[in-house]
């Protein structure tokens, strides 16, 4: 997954996973993201819950918290406003 194509595990996935499965997000990705917006290093992720087409993270970073949604039903042009 790319920084660009979506932006927004039960907790941090497992030591060793490098892929993890369809709709989530592994720290490697959290962390890239965490330095193309500039918003501090990645200190926890966790999935939050609910969502059907979407999957929501939070992120704990050394500068607060954020959330990102990683987006299944709409390709990248129809997310854009």
């Amino acid at each position: 997954m790319s920084v660009s194509g979506a932006l927004a595990a039960q907790s941090v996935p497992q030591p060793g996973l490098k892929k993890p499965p369809y709709g989530s997000l592994c720290d490697d990705e959290a962390a890239e993201v965490c330095r193309a917006f500039g918003v501090g290093d990645l200190v926890r992720l966790s999935q939050l819950g609910g969502g059907l087409a979407n999957v929501n993270f939070l992120l704990t970073t050394s500068q607060g918290l954020f959330v990102i949604k990683l987006c299944f039903a709409k390709n990248y042009e129809e997310l854009q406003v």
